[in-house]
């Protein structure tokens, strides 16, 4: 699929979140409804080949963070900036959109997102392994990032708090890597 379309798919949902019409993204495109047809099948196809390319592109710039030299400690701040940068766009409105009416993406989406806690697990551990963090209980982090990822997501909340996505993770990152005690 052309890329220009995922763009300007992508820059319709933060007008519209995934109510966006067709006929949005041909009007960004200024092209017809027909050549759009000819690249795209459908909007569900749309949805499916936009996570496709977040999600590989937020692969690439992984691999780049794991493959990176120095304190693990860095890693780890890249990780999460990559993880709250690349679905910084995806507001309330667009996570419940896709849970209610997409509900294959988003199975797609949460499973997406418990493979990158397995990666950011084992960042963890090669700084547990270089002396660089103390030991933990991956297990219980793994949990409460599964469970806290999931519950940071919901909708209500993020309402609520007058949150994104991504300024509820940034906010975990910091309870996490930094603590809430005094020094």
């Amino acid at each position: 699929m052309e890329e220009k379309v995922i763009l300007a798919a992508l820059e319709e949902i933060q007008i519209h979140a995934l109510r966006f019409r067709m006929a949005d993204v041909t009007g960004r495109l200024h092209m017809s409804k027909t050549s759009l047809y000819k690249i795209v099948d459908s909007k569900d196809s749309l949805i499916r080949e936009i996570m496709t390319y977040l999600m590989v592109n937020f692969d690439k710039e992984e691999q780049k963070i794991r493959a990176m030299r120095g304190p693990v400690r860095d890693k780890v701040t890249a990780f999460i900036r990559l993880y709250t940068e690349a679905f910084k766009k995806f507001d309330k409105s667009i996570y419940a959109d896709l849970r209610r009416d997409y509900e294959t993406e988003w199975n797609r989406w949460a499973g997406f997102r418990e493979k990158k806690i397995s990666v950011f697990m084992e960042i963890l551990q090669e700084g547990i392994d270089k002396g660089e963090f103390r030991t933990v209980n991956l297990d219980v982090m793994r949990q409460c990032l599964m469970v806290t990822s999931a519950a940071l997501s919901e909708f209500d909340f993020l309402k609520n708090s007058n949150l994104t996505y991504s300024m509820a993770l940034e906010s975990l990152g910091d309870i996490l890597f930094v603590g809430i005690e005094r020094k």
